[in-house]
């Protein structure tokens, strides 16, 4: 129902009733607790709208800091250095050029 059809209703109440001092007071109580009620459900989706938005972009920021740091289980173990290349096996000859000297 639109405000403006509640607000209808109350007017033919009030135009149709006995006791129309009593009858005015309680449609007016009527009145603006509708008024708050809808300001605050106004102001609760417009919360909610906000939070939704900003989990949506945590959410993203999340998913990409994933990406870039890969997986999680890496954050918590050390790196390891890479393994150096063993050294080649030397023999006599290798120490002396073809003229005799050492290298």
């Amino acid at each position: 129902m639109t405000i403006e059809e509640h607000e209808q209703i109350l007017t033919n109440i009030m135009q149709n009733a006995g006791d129309q001092g009593a009858l005015s007071e309680y449609l007016q109580s009527l009145r603006e607790d509708y008024s708050e009620t809808t300001s605050t459900l106004s102001t609760l989706n417009t919360d909610k709208q906000d939070l939704l938005n900003k989990n949506e972009k945590l959410r993203e920021v999340n998913s990409n800091l994933f990406l870039k740091v890969g997986n999680v289980k890496d954050l918590f173990e050390p790196k390891k250095d890479p393994e150096p290349e063993p050294e080649p096996d030397l023999k006599f000859e290798d120490l002396i050029s073809e003229e005799g000297e050492l290298i």
